[in-house]
């Protein structure tokens, strides 16, 4: 006989342990993914933000004169550099201390493809300029706004060469030998013989010829094809004043116009008292009084020209001046003068 069964039930212990078991599994893996998406998190660092570009300054335009003094009436070279390719510039003459002359346009001048100008003036040789004993040559870009200056020395005009006197060629006198008449012999006739006539000699002048004298100037320079001023010179002559601008050209010849040296050396008379020294320079030089050395400034990169200046005590008569300039590459220029102080 069969025995009828009903279906088996859980019992309520078992279903609260399989929801509490659930309950586990599901609270865990809400952890495991809240621990995980944290780890994420911390591995990949937020982004740094992007540093700012610096824009490079650009040069600032210049100009040079050649030469920088001189006497009213001069012709000089103005050369502009770092000016924007293609811009037209402006130049102008200007009173530097602003009391008595505004500004005199004198024109302008068409900068080329490589931000440079060269451009001939004359310096004015008419009141009120020629009055001055210096003016600003002052160039500007109406386009950018962009300005530079450069002074000029008005100096006395230039004394001339005296012409050395001509030499005295002294007339020799002639020497005239008396001749002495013969003694007549009385008892016996004979006929005296004729006189004879004394032979006089014109002698011919002695005129010496004058031996020319050296064209000798101020300065001796001595031009070295090295930056070290070792060896002997290559090039010797008398320069009559430190005032060259020889850009990227060789200052004489058999000297590269790189890497090259120059010695001056001269004697020159100067009163009691402290006297400054000034050099204008695109390379390195250095300025020696009786050997001390006064005025010092090294080669930098490629730069507008500098001025630099020393000061010495130097009693009264005559002293020994040396300079001595190095360049290595790039323009070269240089430019020497002095002055007492009060």
């Amino acid at each position: 006989m069969d025995t009828d069964r009903s279906p088996s039930r859980l019992s309520p212990w078992v279903v609260a342990l399989i929801v509490v078991v659930l309950s586990l599994v599901l609270i865990g893996a809400v952890v495991g993914v809240g621990a995980l998406v944290n780890l994420m998190t911390q591995a990949e660092p937020a982004p740094e933000p992007p540093v700012p570009l610096q824009a490079m300054p650009l040069p600032e335009p210049y100009i040079w004169l050649t030469p920088s003094h001189g006497a009213p009436g001069i012709a000089v070279i103005v050369t502009g550099h770092e000016w924007r390719h293609s811009d037209t510039v402006n130049l102008y003459f200007d009173d530097p201390r602003h009391e008595h002359i505004g500004r005199a346009l004198l024109g302008a001048v068409a900068v080329n493809d490589d931000g440079q100008f060269v451009v001939a003036i004359t310096i004015p040789d008419f009141a009120p300029w020629s009055e001055l004993t210096a003016l600003l040559v002052e160039a500007e870009s109406p386009t950018t706004g962009a300005r530079a200056s450069a002074g000029f020395l008005i100096t006395p005009t230039d004394i001339a060469t005296p012409v050395p006197p001509t030499p005295i060629i002294p007339t020799p006198t002639p020497f005239i030998p008396t001749p002495v008449p013969p003694t007549p012999i009385p008892p016996t006739p004979v006929p005296l013989p004729p006189t004879p006539t004394p032979f006089i000699p014109t002698p011919t002048p002695f005129i010496p010829t004058p031996t020319p004298m050296p064209d000798v100037t101020e300065w001796r320079g001595e031009y070295f094809a090295n930056p070290h001023l070792v060896g002997d010179p290559t090039f010797v002559r008398h320069d009559l004043d430190i005032n060259y601008n020889w850009g990227l050209e060789s200052p004489a010849p058999g000297v590269p116009a790189d890497s090259f040296s120059v010695r001056w050396t001269r004697n020159a008379s100067f009163q009691e008292g402290n006297h400054r020294f000034f050099a204008l320079v695109e390379g390195s030089v250095r300025i020696y009084v009786d050997d001390r050395l006064v005025v010092t400034a090294d080669e930098l990169p490629p730069s507008p020209p500098r001025e630099v200046h020393g000061d010495i005590y130097l009693t009264a008569g005559v002293h020994t001046v040396r300079v001595e300039y190095v360049n290595t590459s790039g323009p070269a220029l240089i430019r020497v003068w002095w002055e007492p102080l009060p």
